[in-house]
C-alpha cells in the first residue's frame, strides 16, 4: 500500500487530474481482486471476510486522504475539524464482506459553513466508483439521522450496525448518540416487522437443492436477525455476547461453527462464479467443490451439499430459538405453535406430548425445540420403542411429528433408515428439495389429498394397508446416496423397519414391493403408450391386484406432489388416473396378467445377466419389445439371445432341421410363409409342439417339434418343403378336423390389440395345418402361437392381430373348424 501512496503523492504534487488517481487506484484494487483466490486458500471463513473488510477500509481511508488534501490544499486542517464521518453499514460493517459483494457507505457530515463538505462527500464518491468500487451510499446530515431510521426499517437496521471508517471521532460519537435513541425508538414495532420479514423471505427461498445462502432458510439474514433484536435490546456488539440465559454456550459453538461454513461458501461461491451471487446454483457446485477442497469426484460434490444444508438447518434452529427468547420480553411471536406445558427430562415424554397433540396439524415452538436439544436422548431402541413409533405413522398428522424431528436435526436419531438421507442432495434436475424433507412432504400429501376419488381411495384401505402405504411413502427414497440401485435398497431397508414394527410377512412383502417399483406407475404413464396392451399388461404384472394398485396410485400421487409446487397436476393427474383404469380394467384377464407377470420377473432377469448386458444397446431394447410373452416364459436366456442374434442377421428367411429324438423345424423368416402348406405337407407327422413368435422388424420365429424322427435319407424332402413353403403354392387340400363347438374359445375382448383363440381337443393329425390353411386364406396375422399335446390331448392357443379379419370372421371359422 505503501508504493500506491507514493504514486498518488507524486499525482496530486504534479496537479494529475482525478481520473488519474483513481486509475492507479483501480489498478490496485484489480490486482487485489487477482489475488483473491489464493488469500481464501490460506483463511477462509470469517478471518478472510475480515481481511478483506481490512483492505476496503484501507482504500477508502486513502482516498478520504487524498479527497481532503485536493480540497483543502494548503489549507490544511486535522483531521477532527472535519465535521464528516464515513461508516460501513450491512455486510461490510459487520465484517462480513464477500469478495463481490456491494460496499455499503454512509456519510454523515455538519453543515458548517466553510468547509464545502457536500463537495468533499462528491468528490470521495466519484472518486471510489471511478476506482472500480461497486458502492452503496447513503449521505445524511447528523440532525437528520434518527428521522431517516424512524422512516424505514431497512435503514434502522443498517444503522444499527454502523462501523466507523475515517472521520472525525467527535461527530462519531453523536453518531452513536442518535444510534442509541434510534436503538430505543418503537422496538416491539421492529421486531415484528423484521420477524415477518424473515417469514416471508423463507417462504419465498425454502431449504430447496439450490438454497439461497442470503435470504432463504438459514442464511445470513437469520443470523443478522438475531444480531439486530440483540443490538436492539441489549446494545451488544456480536450474537455471542447476548446473556447466557438466552445463548447456551454449547448451542453458540455449533451455531458459529455452520455459520463460518457458510461465510466461507460464500466467499468462494462469489470467486467461482466471478459475481455477486447468493444462490448455490447446481451449476457451480463441481467448481465450487473444487474452490473449497474437495476431491473432482460427484461424491464429494453431495458431501458439499450435504453439509451446506446441515450448516444452514443449524443456523435457522439456533436464531429462531434466540429470536423467541430475545422477544419474548416485549412480544409473543410465535402465537400459534405448539408449546410445552413444562420442561421433559427424557425425550420419550416429549414424544409422546407431540404424538398426543398429532391428531391436529402443527409446527413446532422454539421452546420445544430446545427443549427436545437439551433433554437425556434414549439409546434403547427396544420394542417399546418401535410401538410409539407406530403410533406416530398412526397419527392423524405424521409429518406434523416428523417436521419436529427434522427441526432439531434427530429425524434420523429416532427412525434410523433417515440417517444417510438427511439433508442429502438430489442432483436430478427435477426433485426441488433435499431426499428427507422430499419424503415429509410427500407424508404431507397424503394426509391432504385435495382429489377426491383419491382420498376415497385412501379411506378404503384397511388400516393396516394405510399404514403400509405411510411407511412405504415416507421410506421410498432412503436408499439414495448409495452407489447400488436405491430402488432395491430402498425395498430393503422397508423389510428390516417394517419387521421391527411388527408388521405381517405379507404386509412386509406388500411395501417392499412398493418401494422397488415406486416410480413405475409415473414412469408407465409418462414415457409409454398407457392404451397399448401390451404396456398395461407389463405395467399391471408389477401390481397385480386391485388393492396394490389402488397403493401404488397414492403413492405415486404422494411421490410427485412432493417433489415442489405445481408437480402434480392436471395433466399428469389425468394420465396416472387413465393407466390405473386401464390397468384395473385389465386385472379382469386373470390368465394374461398370469403370463405377463412371469414375462416381467423375467426381462429383469434377464437384464441383469451378464450376456444381455454386453450386447448392443440396439438388440437389447430390439429383445425387450419383443411382443409375445412365450420366449420370456419357456425359453433360456441364451436361447432368447442366441433367437435374437440371429433374427437381426436374416434379410430372407433362415431354417434349421434337427432330428436327434423327434424332428424339429426351426424358421426365422421376413418373407412370406405358407405355413399351412408346410403342415399340411407334414401332417402324416403328429404335432408335438408349435411355438410362434413375433420377433422384431417384421421377423417371426417359428418352431415346430414333431412326435418322431424321420429318415435321414427324408431330411432332404422337408428342406425342400420348407423352401417350398416361401414360394407362392397352390393352396393345399386339407380335411376340416370336425371339432365340437364346446371345443373352441374364442375372445375378442381379450385385450385393446390382441384377440385370444384357445382350442382344447384330441389330436388330430392336420389340426394345425389346418387351421394355419384357413387363417392363410383370411389374411389372419397370428401374434403369437403355443401347440402342445398333452397324452391325447392337444392345447392350442392363438394370440392374433385385431386389425385383420379374426373377429369379423368368428362364426365363419367356428362353422369351417366344426363342419
Amino acid at each position: 500500500m505503501q508504493e500506491i501512496k507514493l504514486e498518488i503523492e507524486e499525482l496530486i504534487h504534479n496537479n494529475a487530474p482525478d481520473f488519474e488517481i483513481a486509475k492507479v487506484i483501480k489498478n490496485n484494487i484489480n490486482n487485489y481482486y487477482a489475488t483473491l483466490p489464493e488469500i481464501f486458500k490460506e483463511s477462509g471463513g470469517k478471518d478472510f471476510l475480515i481481511k478483506h473488510t481490512r483492505k476496503i477500509d484501507s482504500v477508502i481511508k486513502l482516498v478520504y486522504k487524498i479527497a481532503t488534501r485536493e480540497m483543502f490544499q494548503e489549507y490544511f486542517v486535522t483531521k477532527s475539524a472535519i465535521p464528516l464521518v464515513i461508516t460501513a453499514l450491512g455486510s461490510y460493517g459487520r465484517e462480513q464482506l464477500s469478495p463481490k459483494s456491494d460496499i455499503d457507505i454512509m456519510f454523515v457530515y455538519k453543515d458548517i459553513p466553510g468547509y464545502n463538505i457536500k463537495a468533499l462527500i462528491e468528490k470521495m464518491f466519484y472518486l471510489l466508483l471511478d476506482s472500480g468500487l461497486k458502492l452503496g451510499h447513503r449521505v445524511h446530515e447528523i440532525s437528520e439521522l434518527e428521522e431517516v431510521a424512524k422512516s424505514d426499517i431497512t435503514i434502522k437496521s443498517a444503522i444499527l450496525e454502523a462501523r466507523f471508517i475515517d472521520g472525525t471521532k467527535y461527530l462519531w460519537f453523536e453518531v452513536q448518540n442518535a444510534i442509541e435513541h434510534i436503538r430505543l425508538y418503537k422496538q416491539e414495532e421492529f421486531i415484528l416487522a423484521k420477524i415477518q420479514e424473515r417469514r416471508e423471505l423463507r417462504a419465498k427461498y425454502p431449504l430447496m437443492m439450490e438454497p439461497n445462502l442470503k435470504e432463504g432458510v438459514g442464511g445470513f439474514r437469520d443470523a443478522n436477525v438475531v444480531y439486530w433484536i440483540g443490538k436492539l435490546l441489549y446494545n451488544v456488539p456480536t450474537i455471542r455476547d447476548l446473556p447466557r440465559d438466552i445463548v447456551d454456550e454449547r448451542d453458540y459453538a455449533e451455531f458459529r461453527s455452520a455459520l463460518e461454513f457458510l461465510f466461507r461458501v460464500r466467499s468462494a461461491l462469489h470467486l467461482v462464479v466471478k459475481k455477486k451471487s447468493d444462490q448455490m446454483r447446481l451449476e457451480y457446485i463441481p467448481d465450487l467443490a473444487k474452490m473449497l477442497g474437495y476431491l473432482p469426484i460427484p461424491r464429494e460434490q453431495f458431501k458439499l451439499s450435504r453439509r451446506v444444508n446441515k450448516a444452514l438447518r443449524i443456523v435457522w434452529l439456533y436464531s429462531r430459538i434466540w429470536l423467541d427468547k430475545l422477544a419474548s420480553s416485549k412480544i409473543e411471536i410465535y402465537t400459534d405453535y405448539l408449546k410445552a406445558p413444562k420442561e421433559f427430562k427424557e425425550d420419550k415424554e416429549l414424544i409422546k406430548f407431540l404424538i398426543s397433540n398429532a391428531n391436529r396439524e402443527f409446527n413446532s415452538h422454539p421452546q420445544l425445540n430446545f427443549n427436545f436439544l437439551h433433554t437425556e436422548k434414549t439409546t434403547k431402541f427396544d420394542e417399546d420403542f418401535y410401538a410409539m413409533l407406530l403410533q406416530i405413522i398412526d397419527s392423524k398428522y405424521t409429518s406434523s411429528i416428523l417436521k419436529a424431528f427434522s427441526e432439531v436435526n434427530l429425524l434420523g436419531y429416532y427412525i434410523h433408515p433417515f440417517k444417510k438421507v438427511e439433508a442429502l442432495a438430489q442432483f436430478d434436475g427435477y426433485h426441488k428439495f433435499p431426499v428427507d424433507i422430499h419424503l415429509i412432504k410427500c407424508i404431507e400429501a397424503l394426509e391432504h389429498i385435495e382429489d377426491k376419488r383419491l382420498s376415497n381411495l385412501y379411506n378404503a384401505l384397511p388400516k393396516e394397508k394405510q399404514r403400509v402405504l405411510k411407511v412405504a411413502t415416507l421410506l421410498h427414497d432412503t436408499g439414495k446416496g448409495r452407489s447400488s440401485d436405491h430402488h432395491v435398497i430402498g425395498s430393503n431397508i422397508f423389510r428390516a423397519f417394517a419387521k421391527k414394527l411388527g408388521f405381517s410377512k405379507e404386509d412386509i412383502a406388500l411395501g417392499a414391493n412398493l418401494v422397488l417399483h415406486h416410480n413405475k406407475l409415473s414412469q408407465f404413464a409418462q414415457k409409454e403408450d398407457i392404451y397399448s396392451p401390451k404396456v398395461i399388461a407389463n405395467f399391471t404384472a408389477f401390481f397385480p391386484t386391485k388393492i396394490e394398485l389402488d397403493m401404488i396410485y397414492l403413492l405415486t400421487y404422494a411421490d410427485t406432489s412432493g417433489v415442489g409446487a405445481n408437480i402434480y397436476n392436471t395433466f399428469n393427474a389425468r394420465l396416472f388416473a387413465t393407466l390405473y383404469n386401464n390397468a384395473l380394467e385389465f386385472l379382469q384377464h386373470k390368465e394374461f396378467l398370469d403370463e405377463m407377470s412371469k414375462r416381467v420377473h423375467r426381462v429383469e432377469s434377464l437384464k441383469r445377466s451378464k450376456a444381455f448386458k454386453v450386447l448392443p444397446m440396439r438388440l437389447q431394447r430390439k429383445i425387450i419389445s419383443i411382443d409375445s410373452n412365450l420366449p420370456f416364459i419357456k425359453y433360456t436366456t441364451n436361447r432368447i439371445i442366441e433367437i435374437s442374434k440371429r433374427a437381426l442377421e436374416v434379410d430372407d428367411y433362415i431354417y434349421e432341421l434337427s432330428n436327434s429324438k423327434f424332428l424339429t423345424v426351426e424358421i426365422i423368416k421376413k418373407s412370406n410363409l405358407d405355413l399351412g402348406y408346410l403342415l399340411a405337407k407334414l401332417s402324416f407327422l403328429n404335432i408335438a409342439n408349435l411355438d410362434i413368435v413375433r420377433l422384431f422388424d417384421g421377423k417371426k420365429y417359428f418352431k415346430i417339434d414333431f412326435q418322431d424322427t424321420v429318415d435321414n435319407a427324408y431330411l432332404q424332402e422337408v428342406a425342400s418343403i420348407v423352401e417350398n413353403a416361401f414360394l407362392i403354392q397352390e393352396p393345399q387340400k386339407v380335411i376340416s378336423p370336425n371339432l365340437d363347438i364346446e371345443d373352441i374359445l374364442i375372445d375378442c375382448n381379450h385385450s385393446a390389440n390382441y384377440a385370444l383363440m384357445k382350442l382344447v381337443t384330441k389330436d388330430k393329425k392336420g389340426l394345425l395345418a389346418y387351421v394355419m390353411t384357413l387363417f392363410e386364406e383370411l389374411k389372419i396375422e397370428i401374434v403369437s402361437a403355443k401347440s402342445q399335446v398333452i397324452k391325447t390331448k392337444a392345447y392350442d392357443l392363438f394370440l392374433i392381430d385385431k386389425n385383420g379379419k379374426f373377429c369379423k370372421n368368428v362364426e365363419l371359422i367356428k362353422g369351417k373348424l366344426t363342419q
